[in-house]
């Protein structure tokens, strides 16, 4: 190679250097302003290395010193200290042997100085820099400064104690204490305070308050007298007060050494808040009084390698990072969740910052955080929905997962991707515009506690601003995108379908200031609340959002116009969502479902007199709730029985929430929110079925009938009062079998059995079948019915059964299995039939036939063993005290299929005869 060609490669190799540095410190320039901002707006294609660079170094350095810090503290001169320890033992006659975990809020808040053998937070340690200095936590889970003060416990583990106190002190476990140490408390005892360092060897002095106070009270956030303490240290007493937490940080940024400890089960408030200002948190109910070894102790064989690997939190994200930097490789992330448990990680991590009400991009110490978010930002647009390949393409699959994790919504811009979001959220939506100056609206929050759609939603990456006007004193606000419990799973969905998590998770509104809220993916908003008062009403500025096909009818009919409106874009289909408020009850669905639903019904046809008179109202009558108004037959029974029929014990539950677009479990599931695979809103058996799990009363279980039968009382019930009042049916032809019942009465008597053997053989054939099949559980279904049934004719006179009093006799069961839960005495208990019970522990069984026999006014015994189901002598003996008349042996026949068409059956006589099924 010539000279000059050697020179050419040589100029172009130092430009390119140069180039290249020069971009370096380009990009470097925007990320320091991104990370400063949060807008991740001024980041280009190029920054993405940058941010990973960064993001990797920063979590390799934290990851290092939590290593540094424990091996400094497990080594003593090259000997380990005896690690083993055994807090919160089965003694209660010792100190401290409650126990309630303590973990760090954080991957990246704290350290996990001590865990258990099975992995339990036994104590913890932080550091937090400040402007100048370096501050110190130390957390025990059990008050293991009172044993080190002087007692016989744990005195194991005082050589590893002092070194841990000496770093706290210092910042090295092998560093000197100075010979005086300043110290002040809160919630703990001075003395034991003061025992421990005068066993160290040292002066301990306690400082005194300001102005003529005697001691410092350190969790006042007015006090100054704080800085002339060396330790400060804590206990589960200390007093709650506003900014406790942020006052701990205040002490940790100026260099104090900060130490908790624990001697409790309880979390109380004061102790919650001092944890989190030091990054660390309660794991809740301790109970260690009646756990095994392992929860409680750290064996004597636990190594300082094997304490340092538990520590080593931040290694999973390490090996996430190591892979994102990779264009191409091969993995299965369903056998090798280690890459998958690193994203999660820093996903819980910001979120635990954003619920607890601080924006990372405005927080000390979060660089890492922000970092990764702004690293997402610039990914989420490369990626299509329903085109990434898990098993073809993990890369781009891992950053696609990361990129739907690491968010932060408490800001003002993000990105999105520009395809849309899969069936969480259409592309025409991107191209709706937002309010751009604010608009006023008041809500009702009809509970003291919860969540509700406030109408109105966010658009993808298209930033929102939430002002309170007004909020009732003590009440605390809210706000997140959706309601929704279950988003799929991209490691098991194929193609990535959706968004990993499209819903945002809950952001606290702060009174007087204009709160941020942003998402890549959009959705309907719902303001969350605590700490109200039914009937109390909120008012909230918003801007940046839209009105989309959201029908509130939790106040009566709106507007007619607010209707035309969300029905308009009902059918534009431009927004991923439709939402409908009404009394009790919510619902959030997708757009095709609700479009699907709503047909040709006006709003409140289909909200209204559809979903919440048949779905909602008819399983809170049946349940018995006192929102449901008594007839004067009802009124007049429980004035006879002595029942208090409408007292508070009969409210009915919060506020029910409905989604329909992917279940928890299965097809549908039961809870709050009910969910299902989009069946829409319709008052269909299987939304009534869903939502009966959560009713199910005590008289609805009996025998086999439990699980997913006895929850079918209320879709039954639905049925009935969807035909009668709407002409709907939605009744299958086997779930209420009254024919296949009456079946089962004819073979069994066919068998020649009398008394108690035909009873016991009635048992057999009905009680023990498959009850996941219809043809099992509808005659079972058909049993509670027809004691309906027969409540109609008794007390009503009625030739046929009608839907209101038949419902009425399973409210009235509903509210007597109420009242003698909570209101039996042996005073009372004949009013209940159960004047012969000692106490009020009754079968399911015994509890159907003594209410059903008092509400009706006949004695039941016939008819109960002419469906098999066996009863106690209490019971008997109980009902057969009031003197009520014998039932005779009757039944409503109904044909196949229309069992919600009561008007069509006629009654059978069975007293002593088996008549032919007319059907």
């Amino acid at each position: 190679m010539s000279t000059r060609k050697k020179l050419a490669i040589t100029v172009a190799a130092v430009l390119l250097s140069a180039c290249t540095g020069a971009d370096s410190v380009v990009s470097n320039k925007r990320v320091d302003a991104a990370l400063a901002s949060g807008d991740p707006s001024g980041l280009q294609a190029e920054d993405r290395a940058t941010l990973l660079q960064r993001a990797t170094s920063k979590a390799s350095a934290m990851r290092s010193r939590a290593q540094q810090v424990l091996s400094d503290i497990y080594n003593a001169n090259g000997q380990v200290p005896n690690l083993s320890v055994s807090v919160g033992v089965n003694d209660n006659s010792a100190p401290g042997y409650f126990s309630n975990p303590i973990y760090s809020s954080g991957v990246t808040q704290a350290i996990p100085y001590i865990v258990s053998d099975d992995g339990t937070g036994i104590a913890a340690i932080t550091e937090l820099s400040g402007d100048t200095k370096t501050g110190r936590g130390m957390a025990y889970a059990n008050d293991m400064l009172s044993w080190m003060s002087g007692t016989t416990r744990e005195q194991q583990h005082l050589p590893l104690f002092t070194r841990a106190f000496t770093w706290l002190m210092t910042g090295q476990a092998g560093g000197t204490l100075p010979s005086t140490i300043k110290f002040s408390q809160s919630g703990y005892n001075s003395s034991t305070v003061r025992n421990f360092l005068t066993r160290l060897g040292k002066t301990a002095t306690e400082i005194p308050g300001d102005g003529s106070a005697t001691t410092c009270n350190i969790a006042s956030s007015t006090n100054t007298c704080w800085q002339n303490a060396d330790l400060l240290v804590f206990g589960e007493s200390v007093p709650d007060s506003a900014g406790l937490r942020d006052l701990v940080q205040t002490y940790l940024k100026a260099g104090k050494a900060v130490m908790y400890m624990h001697s409790e089960w309880a979390d109380p408030a004061g102790a919650t808040h001092v944890l989190n200002g030091m990054g660390m948190k309660f794991g809740g109910y301790g109970g260690n009084y009646w756990a095994s070894a392992p929860t409680y102790s750290v064996s004597a064989g636990r190594t300082a390698a094997d304490s340092l690997a538990r520590a080593d939190t931040l290694a999973k994200l390490s090996t996430t990072l190591q892979l994102l930097a990779q264009d191409s490789y091969s993995k299965d992330f369903t056998t090798d969740t280690t890459a998958i448990d690193g994203v999660n990680l820093m996903l819980n991590e910001i979120s635990a910052y954003e619920t607890s009400g601080k924006n990372i991009f405005a927080t000390s110490n979060t660089d890492l955080q922000r970092l990764l978010v702004l690293w997402a930002d610039q990914w989420r647009p490369q990626f299509t929905y329903g085109q990434i390949s898990r098993t073809n393409d993990a890369a781009n699959f891992l950053r696609a997962y990361a990129s739907d994790s690491w968010l932060a919504f408490n800001r003002s811009a993000t990105t999105t991707n520009p395809h849309g979001q899969g069936d969480y959220m259409p592309v025409a939506a991107q191209q709706l515009a937002t309010t751009s100056s604010y608009e006023t609206i008041q809500l009702r929050l009809p509970q003291s506690g919860g969540i509700t759609a406030i109408g109105r939603g966010a658009i993808p990456a298209k930033g929102a601003v939430i002002e309170i006007v007004n909020a009732p004193a003590g009440v605390s606000l809210g706000i997140q995108s959706s309601y929704v419990r279950a988003t799929g799973n991209p490691i098991w969905d194929n193609n990535y379908p959706r968004p990993r998590r499209p819903n945002s998770w809950n952001l606290p509104l702060q009174s007087n200031v204009g709160n941020n809220f942003v998402s890549p993916f959009g959705g309907p908003l719902f303001l969350s609340y605590n700490g109200a008062t039914a009937g109390q009403t909120v008012t909230l500025k918003i801007k940046g959002v839209i009105k989309y096909a959201h029908f509130d009818f939790s106040n009566g009919t709106p507007p007619q116009a607010d209707l035309d409106a969300a029905m308009a874009s009902l059918q534009r289909k431009d927004y991923g969502w439709s939402t409908a408020k009404f009394r009790s009850g919510e619902v959030q669905q997708t757009i095709d479902s609700a479009s699907n639903s709503i047909g040709s019904f006006t709003p409140k046809q289909y909200v209204v007199d559809r979903f919440q008179r048949i779905v909602m109202d008819t399983n809170h009558i049946v349940s018995g709730y006192n929102d449901m108004p008594l007839s004067p037959m009802a009124t007049s029974l429980c004035s006879s029985l002595s029942w208090d029929c409408t007292g508070g014990l009969h409210n009915p539950p919060g506020i029910q929430h409905f989604v329909s677009w992917i279940a928890a479990c299965g097809d549908g599931c039961s809870g709050n929110p009910s969910d299902n695979n989009g069946w829409g809103l319709t008052p269909s058996w299987g939304w009534a079925h869903e939502l009966g799990h959560n009713n199910v009363q005590r008289w609805m279980s009996i025998l086999a009938c439990v699980g997913e039968c006895d929850n079918n009382t209320h879709s039954i019930t639905a049925m009935l009062r969807g035909y009668a009042l709407n002409g709907d049916d939605y009744n299958g032809s086997e779930n209420t079998y009254h024919s296949k019942l009456y079946k089962n009465i004819q073979d069994s008597r066919a068998t020649g059995k009398t008394g108690e053997a035909l009873r016991a053989d009635m048992q057999a054939r009905l009680w023990t079948g498959d009850i996941g099949y219809a043809d099992a559980q509808g005659p079972m279904l058909a049993v509670h019915m027809q004691l309906a049934f027969l409540y109609t004719k008794v007390r009503y006179g009625s030739a046929r059964p009608t839907v209101d009093p038949t419902l009425e006799f399973m409210a009235l069961l509903s509210k007597g299995a109420r009242l003698i839960g909570s209101q039996w005495t042996t005073a009372t208990a004949a009013n209940y039939g159960m004047g012969r019970y000692p106490n009020n522990n009754i079968s399911n069984e015994d509890l159907l036939y003594v209410l059903g026999s008092k509400i009706i006014g006949q004695d039941l015994r016939n008819i109960f063993s002419m469906y098999g189901i066996p009863l106690s002598a209490n019971a008997t003996n109980s009902i057969s005290d009031l003197g009520l008349p014998l039932a005779s042996q009757q039944f409503y026949a109904l044909a196949y299929g229309k069992s919600n068409q009561l008007q069509t059956g006629q009654w059978l006589t069975l007293q002593s005869s088996t008549p032919a099924y007319p059907f």
